[in-house]
């Protein structure tokens, strides 16, 4: 199927792209939503998934002291654990936001305690090893 004449009056090629609009994303040997290897692609797990996954290597010492961490924690899979660790990386990120707003909000100033909070006194600590 031709898709223009060039000047010289002959076929220009057909178009290779199947792709109904310039806006929907490339894809890779044809398969719909899966980009070639290592090309980058528009589209994003909120179009495909409902999540997506994220994986990582790691060494066989440390894998068998998440295995022990997982029985602490009551993790029952591999998928737990990472989920409950990016949790945690979430929550630390968002804790260090904070604090980083707090910080710019009183302009590197300490700020004040909230009503009924007593200042720290480290002279009141008792010393054990005396």
């Amino acid at each position: 199927m031709a898709t223009g004449i060039t000047s010289e009056g002959t076929p220009l090629p057909a178009k290779r792209s199947q792709r109904k609009s310039r806006s929907e994303p490339r894809t890779g040997s044809g398969l719909k939503g899966k980009p070639q290897r290592g090309s980058e692609s528009t589209v994003t797990a909120r179009e495909t998934s409902a999540s997506e996954v994220w994986q990582a290597r790691v060494t066989h010492e440390l894998s068998a002291k998440l295995v022990e961490d997982m029985a602490v924690l009551g993790l029952d899979n591999k998928t737990e654990a990472v989920r409950t660790a990016l949790e945690l990386l979430h929550r630390h990120a968002a804790e260090i936001r904070m604090a980083e707003g707090v910080r710019i909000y009183y302009g590197g100033q300490t700020p004040p305690l909230p009503t009924g909070v007593i200042p720290f006194d480290p002279s009141e600590i008792e010393d054990d090893d005396e």
